[in-house]
């Protein structure tokens, strides 16, 4: 039941916010800070009642976790910007090969940073959890990003349903 209702909880959150903003004249702040912060909230309380963890550990992990989640937050945000404007290289008639390698090799470099970030967590977890604790940790990471897109899957279909319903027309994607 607790499951449900924290799943269903952030889908409500993902979905209200931008909701919210729908009925406003001027444009609304981007929720997206919040909303990364509420994410990192919810999976470091459900990793807590996974994990069992002790409040030693509670107090130890917390502030890595979240450290690292903002890190790479901020890195994906930057490695989407440069993907678009990769996406906006190779749409021109002639696409500039310089440019286009130059960007290739910035994805690379935040791909790799992002993959060093999950390492340093995992490495980090690794010394401060039980043997058990860290197999759970390894299920609970596939089973949350899981239900997260699931869940996410679902928020975007309602949204749209939303607008659609109200005869907004988003861009086409």
């Amino acid at each position: 039941m607790k499951k449900t209702s924290l799943v269903a909880l952030a889908a409500a959150l993902l979905v209200a916010i931008p909701l919210a903003a729908l009925g406003q004249e001027e444009p609304a702040p981007s929720p997206e800070p919040r909303t990364q912060e509420n994410l990192v909230t919810l999976k470091l309380l459900r990793l807590t009642q996974a994990l069992e963890l002790t409040e030693e550990q509670t107090a130890k992990i917390y502030p890595i976790v979240t450290r690292l989640e903002k890190e790479k937050h901020a890195i994906l945000k930057d490695l989407n910007i440069e993907m678009r404007g990769l996406r906006d290289l190779l749409g021109t008639e002639k696409p500039d090969e310089q440019k286009i390698l130059a960007s290739v090799d910035k994805v690379s470099a935040m791909r790799q940073t992002v993959r060093q970030k999950d390492e340093e967590l995992d490495q980090f977890l690794k010394k401060n959890l039980t043997v058990t604790q860290y197999a759970k940790y390894t299920l609970f990471q596939v089973d949350f990003n899981r239900r997260l897109s699931e869940t996410l899957d679902r928020a975007r279909t309602y949204r749209d349903q939303f607008m659609k319903k109200r005869g907004f027309r988003g861009p086409q994607r």
